[in-house]
């Protein structure tokens, strides 16, 4: 249910920013609802962000983030486990570990 709310978003995204709207928060998307049963979106230049609300506790503040390149393409990542990852949606990708200089 999560991922269907936050790819609804992807419409009225494309629209203000195919309008020359600067995509910063989720109030860009007048359209948009920052939180429904689901979850809780904010929005800026990348691309929108669904903190899950509710649910089983496996997925309960999982996020999924649907970033959208300038070209217009837009690709899915969570940090929900495989079990609870559709095909349509990926791992995240983890923030590289810093660099200790030797």
């Amino acid at each position: 249910a999560a991922l269907a709310e936050v790819s609804a978003a992807k419409t009225p995204y494309d629209v203000a920013v195919n309008d020359g709207t600067a995509v910063t928060a989720i109030t860009n998307l007048p359209t948009v609802q920052a939180s429904t049963a689901n979850c809780t979106m904010t929005a800026s230049a990348n691309g929108l962000v669904c903190t899950i609300v509710g649910g089983p506790t496996a997925i309960a503040t999982k996020v999924i983030t649907l970033g959208r390149d300038a070209a217009g393409v837009w690709t899915c990542s969570t940090d929900a486990d495989a079990a609870h990852r559709g095909a349509a949606c990926g791992a995240a990708v983890p923030a590289s570990p810093p660099v200790t200089p030797q």
